[in-house]
């Protein structure tokens, strides 16, 4: 073997003396654990690792409760990775990677409504772009589980920390038209036509929920018109147009 294949071996061989002999404390262990992967030696470095994790503090060390849990996970041995996270977490409740690693492992497995509380402390402990995508995870949690309310409040949050987000703001307005509210589709209708100034569905639909409550808008006309400028075949947009006109024409015979 060359020099390169030989030394993760020695390493091994002394390491593995020294927790033979009792001196393996955390960070000798942690070490064992480590080489063991180099060697492809996943059982062989899930156990020094645990015994790394099982020490007093060893479950503060978050790089091995990353590892301890993927190699559990890749072992099929999902609820040991789980504890491994919420072991850690005891230790370092304010660890980011830990939380969303925590979160993340929980959806992969269909468990949403505890994965939600996770993501949730998680976006509290993280920056406002990090935040606001958590938030955005957490709103497609909820409209999944039906609980729109509670949709609307997490798009709410991660437009107001993220206000250039137009995946958040198109989330709010689905959000609030499936709760039929107005008020909130229009506010956010209008910011999008400010991110994305080209697309015509933003003024189109903003023009049909003013014609809802005026069928004679001649701020609903300003919208239609602005997106057949973008679009001209946009089929809302014409028959909004045409229907409003109509409308007016109508009114004009009178």
């Amino acid at each position: 073997a060359d020099d390169k294949s030989r030394e993760p071996l020695e390493r091994h061989r002394w390491l593995s003396t020294a927790a033979s002999l009792g001196r393996g404390t955390e960070r000798p262990l942690r070490e064992l654990g480590e080489v063991c992967l180099v060697l492809q030696r996943d059982q062989e470095a899930l156990q020094w690792l645990l015994k790394a994790f099982s020490q007093p503090g060893g479950n503060s060390d978050v790089d091995v409760a990353h590892t301890l849990s993927k190699l559990y996970t890749r072992a099929g041995r999902v609820e040991e990775a789980l504890d491994v996270y919420r072991s850690s977490l005891a230790a370092v409740p304010d660890n980011l990677s830990l939380s969303r690693s925590y979160g993340q492992l929980l959806l992969k497995q269909g468990r949403a409504s505890e994965a939600i509380q996770v993501i949730q402390r998680t976006a509290r402990l993280s920056a406002a772009p990090d935040a606001a995508a958590l938030h955005i995870t957490l709103a497609e949690l909820h409209q999944g589980l039906g609980q729109m309310r509670e949709a609307l409040e997490a798009w709410e949050s991660a437009a107001s920390l993220d206000g250039n987000n137009a995946a958040a703001w198109k989330g709010l307005v689905a959000a609030a038209s499936a709760l039929g509210d107005s008020t909130t589709q229009l506010r956010a209708l209008t910011k999008l036509s400010m991110l994305e100034p080209g697309v015509a569905d933003w003024p189109a639909q903003h023009a049909a929920l003013l014609l809802r409550e005026d069928p004679g808008s001649r701020e609903a006309e300003i919208h239609l018109e602005r997106a057949l400028r973008l679009n001209p075949s946009h089929v809302d947009a014409l028959v909004g147009l045409g229907r409003l006109r109509s409308g007016r024409e109508a009114l004009d015979l009178f």
